[in-house]
């Protein structure tokens, strides 16, 4: 009998360190990296579905896990995607509390160190969200790349990053800003004074960036880029 306790138990044993051992796996794999131009080492979220792709980029202080439920709606519209933590946030290197200005610009290094990756999985990017910080930066990447733009919350600027100058070069954007966020409100009026070609969403009382998302907000911005597949 003792015998049997014992092999039980040794069994019940190797069962925990399993259990351990794939929990391991699991957080590693949910960690995975890609690295900027730069050598920074970024923390990303890609979720595969279709030839066409979208990059999700979030607000300051914030991180991918903000668009998990957008990620899956575009999976399932057919949309691939890639959402990652911007250098100094989440798992990516650096720590933002500490960034000099010239930091805050090299973020767009992120962005397209995200492009890179889907183009190297054979996606087309056609899209690209941001938010905040990350709308500007956004904003940036539409001009530069000609993909569409969905900016939550865009600022005249950001910590340096400059939407001002962004905006008469803006064709395929649709800026999403709500009535009580001043700063984002002022912008999007500016903006469409200065630029007939861009899209506009005023909500009530929704907050700011990634906050605003919502089933009938992802509706939206996945028909916008519905537009172009």
């Amino acid at each position: 009998m003792k015998k049997v306790f014992l092999l039980v138990g040794f069994l019940v044993f190797i069962a925990g360190c399993d259990e351990s051992s794939l929990g391991t796996q699991n957080s590693v794999k949910s960690r995975e990296m890609l690295a900027a131009s730069d050598g920074i080492k970024l923390s990303y979220s890609f979720v595969g579905a279709g030839s066409n792709a979208v990059i999700l980029l979030h607000q300051l202080n914030s991180g991918k896990s903000a668009y998990a439920g957008f990620q899956e709606h575009l999976r399932e519209d057919g949309f691939s995607s890639i959402a990652i933590d911007f250098r100094g946030h989440g798992d990516s290197d650096g720590e933002w509390q500490k960034f000099t200005e010239k930091d805050f610009k090299n973020m767009i290094l992120d962005a397209e160190a995200a492009k890179a990756f889907l183009e190297g999985k054979g996606k087309k990017v056609v899209g690209i969200a941001g938010a905040s910080i990350g709308a500007n930066i956004a904003g940036q990447m539409t001009v530069k790349y000609g993909i569409k733009a969905v900016l939550l919350s865009p600022g005249l600027n950001y910590r340096g990053i400059d939407f001002g100058g962004t905006i008469p070069k803006l064709k395929d954007a649709l800026i999403v800003v709500s009535n009580e966020d001043a700063y984002s409100v002022e912008t999007a009026e500016k903006a469409k004074e200065e630029n007939a070609n861009i899209k506009f969403l005023f909500l009530e009382n929704r907050g700011h960036g990634t906050d605003m998302l919502d089933e009938e907000l992802e509706e939206e911005m996945a028909g916008f880029f519905e537009e172009r597949k």
